[in-house]
């Protein structure tokens, strides 16, 4: 990129620039990036870098200003797209006029840290160069964004500069008031003759913290049970933080009156109030604490738990049920606004129960744990939940390894005419023997189109090995199937679970087609059949035509029939007299007017209810042919299913 630049006074350059060439272009331009860095000489301050944004990516020049007199700075441009920065041009060197007066020697210092402001004394001395006569100075400062203000770019925010004009001092001097604490300073200072300012002095002052002199933002609370409250607040507003916030006073009363009943200095911005007292009033304030002292407190909040608190399960236990999960269970609580339990767990044991991993479950005795990390301890804490969603107390916290310990393992599943099942003993005891059960829901879609659900009752018998199989399961079915270690004592474990799908095969019988009427247009409007999905989905329907003659007879042609696996069903058979005889598809191989044919093929459930017989359409490539007036015609539908297996 061709980057031209010249000075227009002693702090201003214009920046003029070229398009790309072809090859450097690599997108379309959406704006530029000007790059400025001012080169030192002698014993002049660090070089100052900037840089400045053009959104306009028709543009080809930039004023750039606020710069500084009788400098020299590099320059260079890049290219924005929008998938990025482009690569930057070569520096070219511009220098702003001169003849205006050298940088003075800027020094600062705290004049006084006993009022509740700042006041900063700041001293200089003349500059080398100064190109005739003193006529005034110009003291400009900065305020840079300290502990409690947000951080932008490279963690520093610019806030708004403010500028003093001096003009006919006696000596070089200057007292700045009201300052706030805890906040960088940066101070210029530049002299002034007949043709303007010249160079500007840089120092940099930090003032003293102070006590906060207002209190913590933004306070919240949230219940997490009936007696357990989240309290969150934000540090104080950036104007009264005066310093860094370095911890919290946090006091708790029953009422206006009464003494503390809880008082805790704390770091961070969040505290857990556990085990408050039911159906009570609380009031709580918080204040914030600098290096130099604590700041007001805030305006006393109240928060009311709510009556009739729920107990906590009790009996919490868990044990691990494969290498990433957990069957947890505990005694349910017997009351009648229980509607269900939330189980709280982590890795990482902490007060702070809202960073705890959390599952709810229904109204039961017991739930799982799933997606969680192998030989890793979890903990984990149970409490009831209203019908009103909120939650009673917690259970006793429970520590427990997943780790397969007392589950057996299920290492092999076969499923064919007969289900076989094999499994492994857990390791940590030998069990008397095993007990198995299996259940099943299904649900399918019926010959009328309505899905229906089958409940499968349970089943339960006893092993003394590792194996078991199971004849006449339901077809196109998922069966969860349980295997418990029993023990000499009968104490309750999880079984290890596992949920498999019998093959599908062919739909039950169908009803056959009805006629609907006869249309003018000599074609037979008729009633077509579904098939019920409870052996499987149905993968296509298959409107078979068999004209009648002399030399055909179908006296029963939903039995006189056979059809190949062909998806296409390009080599379908129909039975004559103890022969076979190929339907194909009419695009393919045409058939004498008395042969049957696929008049159409349907997939899924989309077959129409009525279908409209010799239209002379295509449905997915079978011609629907038209039909010959006075000729008599048998027709009737297939189903299939694809069979797959599923485990």
């Amino acid at each position: 990129m061709e980057v031209k630049q010249r000075s227009v006074n002693s702090t201003a350059a214009i920046v003029e620039w070229k398009l790309p060439k072809p090859n450097e272009n690599l997108g379309f331009i959406v704006g530029y990036q000007i790059y400025i860095q001012e080169e030192r000489v002698g014993d002049a301050p660090p070089e100052m870098s900037y840089s400045y944004s053009v959104t306009d990516g028709s543009a080809l020049t930039y004023i750039v200003t606020d710069l500084q007199p009788d400098s020299t700075y590099k320059v260079q441009v890049a290219a924005l797209t929008r998938a990025g920065e482009g690569a930057r041009s070569s520096a070219n060197i511009v220098k702003t006029s001169g003849e205006v007066p050298s940088r003075p020697s800027l020094q600062m210092r705290l004049a006084t840290e006993e009022s509740p402001k700042a006041v900063i004394k700041a001293t200089w001395s003349n500059p080398n160069q100064t190109f005739g006569k003193i006529l005034g100075w110009r003291l400009r400062y900065e305020k840079w964004s300290n502990y409690c203000a947000t951080l932008l770019d490279n963690d520093v925010e610019k806030l708004d500069m403010e500028e003093i004009i001096l003009d006919g001092l006696d000596q070089n001097e200057y007292t700045i008031q009201d300052l706030e604490k805890g906040f960088r300073y940066e101070f210029r200072l530049a002299a002034r003759n007949d043709i303007g300012y010249g160079q500007e002095g840089f120092a940099n002052i930090t003032t003293p913290e102070g006590p906060p002199t207002g209190p913590p933002a933004n306070i919240s609370f949230h219940f997490l049970t009936l007696n357990i409250v989240v309290v969150t607040w934000d540090v104080p507003e950036a104007s009264y933080c005066n310093g860094r916030i370095i911890n919290y006073n946090f006091q708790l009363r029953k009422s206006l009156e009464d003494s503390l009943i809880f008082e805790r200095n704390i770091s961070t911005p969040k505290l857990l109030l556990k085990d408050l007292e039911v159906n009570t009033t609380h009031y709580f304030r918080i204040s914030a604490y600098t290096i130099a002292g604590a700041g007001p407190f805030s305006e006393k909040m109240n928060l009311t738990t709510l009556p009739d608190i729920i107990r906590g399960p009790s009996n919490v236990r868990a044990m691990a049920i494969t290498n990433n999960s957990l069957h947890v269970w505990w005694e349910e609580v017997l009351q009648v606004n229980v509607s269900g339990y939330r189980i709280y767990y982590t890795m990482n044991e902490t007060m702070d129960l809202d960073l705890w991993m959390q599952k709810d479950a229904p109204r039961t005795w017991s739930a799982e744990l799933e997606n969680l990390k192998h030989s890793v301890n979890y903990s984990i804490r149970v409490a009831a939940r209203t019908k009103e969603g909120d939650l009673g107390k917690l259970s006793k916290m429970i520590q427990v390894k997943v780790k397969l310990e007392y589950v057996p393992t299920i290492t092999r599943v076969k499923i064919e005419y007969r289900s076989e099942f094999i499994w492994e003993s857990p390791p940590a005891f030998k069990p008397q023997h095993y007990q198995v059960s299996i259940d099943a829901v299904k649900e399918f879609v019926d010959s009328n189109g309505f899905t229906k659900r089958e409940l499968l009752p349970a089943t339960c018998d006893t092993f003394e090995r590792t194996e078991a199989t199971f004849h006449s399961l339901k077809s196109f079915t998922t069966y969860r199937l349980n295997v418990t270690a029993i023990s000499l004592d009968a104490t309750y474990r999880p079984p290890a679970s596992i949920y498999f799908t019998t093959d599908e095969t062919v739909p039950p019988e169908m009803e056959a087609p009805r006629l609907y009427g006869v249309t003018n247009s000599s074609t037979i409007m008729v009633v077509l059949p579904r098939a019920s999905e409870i052996y499987g989905p149905i993968t296509w329907y298959l409107l078979v035509v068999l004209p009648e003659s002399q030399k055909t007879n179908y006296s029963k042609p939903s039995e006189d029939y056979s059809f190949s696996n062909d998806v296409i069903g390009r080599n379908i058979m129909v039975k004559f007299s103890d022969r076979y005889r190929h339907l194909s598809s009419p695009s393919v191989d045409p058939l004498p007017e008395d042969q049957p044919y696929i008049a159409a093929k349907f997939l899924g459930q989309d077959i129409p209810y009525i279908f409209n017989l010799g239209d002379g359409e295509t449905y997915y490539g079978y011609l629907n042919k038209q039909l010959r007036w006075g000729k008599r015609y048998r027709i009737f539908v297939r189903a299939h299913v694809d069979k797959i297996t599923k485990v």
